[in-house]
């Protein structure tokens, strides 16, 4: 069954929504991959997080010159009383 967009302001949202859904996704994936072939990665077996394979740095500047912002905010919390 073919899906069928309806183009108003809902339907370009869908597909604004799924190309940047896309972008996110895709890009990081694919630098992942260009690190692992180029011998990057820092484990030979096993699970482990994107930032235990992957320098952190090199990774977010490789985002950022694919257009790909990252934005950080810190909240620190005290116990009252």
């Amino acid at each position: 069954m073919a899906k069928v967009f309806i183009m108003g302001a809902v339907g370009r949202m869908c597909i604004e929504a799924a190309r940047a859904y896309a972008k996110n996704v895709a890009i990081p994936l694919s630098i992942g991959t260009q690190f692992i072939i180029k011998g990057k990665a820092k484990v030979d077996r096993g699970c482990c997080s994107a930032y235990e394979v992957f320098d952190p740095v090199e990774f977010f500047k490789e985002l950022e010159k694919r257009g790909i912002q990252v934005h950080e905010r810190v909240h620190e919390y005290q116990k009252l009383g």
